[in-house]
Parts: structure tokens; sequence; C-alpha cells
């Protein structure tokens, strides 16, 4: 609970002192316009393993993520959207009663259309990919000897997890004024332990601001 109330902490803390900045300073309006679309992004995300062999035995866990992202409009009311955020995905083997923590680099690229009849609330469907590097993986306890030696327990090891995965990103997206929101899902397509065929999927909610808008009277 600590880490999801520390992502809250820090996301309306840069919130916070980007508004006051915007009360007190006018030298920011000659900013480029494209610093607007410029995203700062925090959420949480309920995530596990999914078709694997030993799909009974694991649950799925709540975990965060934040970062930065930025948008471009080709035209035809399209946007391209690109980031890089820090996740931590969690899970559970229940068989064994450890929980296991992954940390992540995350690359999303996706698509974005935006309907012309809810443009008020600037309403897109998302499509795309995401890319993902392994940084540490941990898990609650080294499994003891009956585990070890159990046919019906299969044997997580962090150490062989894959380092780089990558899966489809698709969602739904609402921007308003200065602040923003998506829900979404990752279906990633690379095993997670070779040994296993279970991979990540998630589902996640983000909220953002766009400090830059906040400098720009």
């Amino acid at each position: 609970m600590l880490k999801y109330k520390t992502v809250c902490i820090l996301y309306f803390v840069i919130a916070t002192v980007f508004s006051q900045e915007a009360e007190n300073s006018s030298k920011f309006e000659d900013l480029p316009f494209y610093l607007d679309d410029f995203l700062i992004v925090a959420g949480l995300n309920n995530g596990g393993l999914y078709f694997n062999k030993n799909n009974s035995e694991t649950t799925y866990g709540y975990g965060s993520h934040f970062g930065i992202e930025h948008y471009q409009s080709p035209g035809m009311n399209l946007f391209i959207n690109y980031g890089l955020h820090f996740n931590n995905t969690n899970f559970r083997q229940r068989s064994a009663d450890i929980d296991f923590s992954l940390y992540r680099l995350e690359v999303p690229v996706f698509v974005s259309y935006e309907i012309p009849e809810i443009r008020e609330f600037d309403f897109r469907f998302l499509l795309g990919f995401q890319f993902s590097y392994l940084l540490n993986a941990t898990m609650s306890r080294e499994y003891n000897a009956f585990e070890q030696a159990s046919p019906d327990i299969f044997n997580y090891q962090p150490d062989k997890f894959s380092r780089f995965d990558a899966g489809l990103f698709f969602g739904l997206s609402i921007e308003r004024e200065n602040y923003y929101f998506r829900i979404g899902s990752t279906i990633n397509v690379i095993n997670l332990d070779p040994n296993e065929q279970g991979m990540i999927h998630q589902l996640h909610l983000t909220f953002g601001t766009f400090p830059f808008r906040f400098l720009r009277k």
C-alpha cells in the first residue's frame, strides 16, 4: 500500500508545483507549442500471467507505474503516442504461497483516434504496441525442499526470466483541459520463464497531466 501512496503523492506534488509556477510567472508564454502535448503519467495496474500451464497456480496482483509521454497529430483525428514508463507488476503463486515482483522499463507506442462527436472530452480509441525490458525481479521467499521436488509445483526462477518483452496495447482515453485519463490493457507475447509458457497480462488505470499547459497563460 505504501508504494501506491508514494505514486499518488509524487503525481500530485508535481501537478501542484507546476500550477503554482503558472500563477507566479509569465516567462513561459513563448515555449514551443509541441511541449503542450507532453504528459506526466502515473497509475495502478492489475497484472499476472495468462495462458500458462499452471494457470490455476497463479493469481493477479496489484502494481503501479509512472513515466512520461508525448503525442503528435498527423491530422485526420489521428494521434501518434509514445513514452517511457517505469512499471511494477506483481503476481502470486498460490500453490507455494510466494509473491513475485517485476520491475520493468516500458516503451509504449500506439495510435489513437479521436471521435469528432465527443471532441469536448477528446475521447479516443488506442491501439499499438508496448516494448519492455526487465530491470529486476524478486520473490518473497525461496522454494523449500518439498516444493522443489513436487512435480505439481512449477519453480519460477527470477534470474531466468526473459529480459525483453513485447505485446499488444489497447484502450480508451479522455483528455480534459490539462488532465488526462486512460483505461487500457497490455497482452505480452513472450514467455516470462523460458521453461513455462505463461506471459504477462495487465489491466491499467492511468492518470496524467500536461505540465507545460499550466505554465502557459
